[in-house]
């Protein structure tokens, strides 16, 4: 503790280290983040011929259901103006071609609550619509449908919102716990508390003027300085991303049950 206290260098650039890493934490976090998730549940084709699949008396050869959603993970609201124009440039989910679509069904989760959200089909492909999203807000909805061609399985989630640099990312289902993040944080803060302390011994070498210890200082300086950098610039950001990226177990018992 005394060493600590004798050493005003070190505490000064750890204290602001860790200051700086609660500013980029939450100054990531303070956005929106559009984040989706699929799953998809096949019937194969019945082999035996005295067996036929109906669908609304329709005669199909196999029956799909693909459930997806679409949800906010960041702070920042995403409105209503911010779903683009052009469909070329709007939020979407495209089905293969050889998908024939029986049924659609498609809800908006805002503020914990369900309602069912009509939204605009056409050529084998879902726009996205709604008032806002919030926090873990979201839209999803569920496809029936039958395949020509069994062999093929292809569903994209596009598109992007005006005020958002980033398309929209695949969330991530496997959550880790929270024991986890806070541990991966704390490893975060004492590197960014240690270095300060490593750098400040080591300056007192160069009181000595001695070309190598000029060196030794110099280069541990430099990769002090690349360890700051990666981790305000990559390792807290991903950190933010990781949290923010988990998807609301809503959306987890709607993909696994197709319930909300």
């Amino acid at each position: 503790m005394n060493e600590i206290m004798t050493n005003p260098i070190g505490v000064s650039l750890g204290l602001l280290g860790i200051i700086l890493s609660f500013y980029f934490y939450f100054k990531g976090t303070n956005k929106s983040r559009p984040l989706y998730g699929l799953r998809e549940m096949t019937v194969n084709r019945v082999a035996h011929p005295s067996i036929q699949i109906y669908f609304e008396n329709e005669r199909i050869d196999n029956f799909n259901i693909l459930r997806w959603t679409v949800w906010n993970g960041g702070k920042r609201t995403i409105l209503n103006g911010e779903i683009p124009n052009d469909d070329k440039l709007k939020p979407r989910v495209v089905l293969d071609s050889s998908y024939k679509v029986l049924e659609l069904k498609s809800y908006n989760v805002i503020d914990n609550q369900v309602l069912e959200k009509e939204l605009r089909f056409e050529n084998n492909i879902i726009y996205l619509d709604f008032e806002y999203l919030k926090k873990n807000d979201g839209v999803c909805g569920e496809v029936y449908f039958s395949q020509v061609d069994e062999e093929k399985h292809d569903v994209k989630l596009l598109g992007n919102f005006k005020n958002d640099d980033e398309k929209i990312q695949k969330g991530d289902i496997e959550n880790t716990s929270r024991f986890e993040d806070l541990f991966h944080l704390f490893t975060v803060l004492m590197v960014i508390f240690i270095i300060p302390f490593m750098l400040s011994d080591l300056f007192k070498l160069t009181q000595a003027k001695n070309l190598f210890n000029y060196f030794i200082f110099g280069f541990v300086s430099f990769v002090s300085l690349f360890l700051y950098y990666s981790i305000f610039k990559i390792a807290i950001p991903q950190l933010v991303t990781g949290w923010t990226k988990k998807m609301p177990k809503v959306f987890i018992h709607f993909l696994d049950t197709g319930n909300l």
